[in-house]
């Protein structure tokens, strides 16, 4: 790293730096910055997928290109933490920058499914989940939005899930 370019980083963490100077960037002072290549840009809070998944992905899009959607149903799962943050930082153009977070922070989860004619119900719960309280929640709302779009009896119609394992290990009965 150049002098110059050293100091010009040396204020940019000193602005932003919680024990630094109550100081703000001007405009002059961000264009040098991005001269340097250095960006204001959020922090990640978990790496990129691997270059492995990014393959099996493509693979399995490839697979499925010419697939007929109409009687596919698709559900995934997404947490939401209750004392998450991103910050603000500068950075040299191309860096991944992850942030430091606390390990079991409160969550809560939200599980459900859609499909070409809409969303099915969302079952919102705090527990882990186990192949028990899969088929609870297959029971509660991917069961009730199946019948709702394809009629009770009706069969034909197929399940596409992530590779979580505690997925592969129920199979629900009606």
């Amino acid at each position: 790293m150049s002098a110059a370019y050293s100091k010009r980083f040396e204020a940019v963490f000193l602005c932003y730096h919680e024990k630094g100077p109550n100081m703000s960037l001007g405009a002059a002072a961000k264009n040098r910055l991005c001269e340097y290549d250095i960006k204001h840009r959020s922090t990640l809070l978990k790496p990129l997928l691997t270059d492995v998944q990014v393959k099996k992905r493509m693979e399995w899009a490839r697979k499925n290109l010419n697939r007929d959607w109409d009687n596919v149903i698709f559900t995934d799962e997404a947490s939401f933490w209750l004392s998450t943050s991103t910050k603000r930082v500068w950075c040299v153009k191309g860096k991944k920058l992850i942030q430091r977070t606390v390990k079991h922070p409160g969550k809560i989860h939200v599980r459900g499914c859609f499909n070409r004619r809409g969303f099915g119900k969302l079952l919102i719960f705090k527990q882990n989940l186990d192949a028990k309280f899969m088929k609870e929640i297959y029971q509660r709302a991917l069961i009730p939005s199946v019948d709702k779009w394809f009629g009770k009896e009706n069969r034909d119609w197929l399940l596409q899930e992530d590779n979580d394992p505690k997925s592969a290990l129920l199979y629900v009965e009606r």
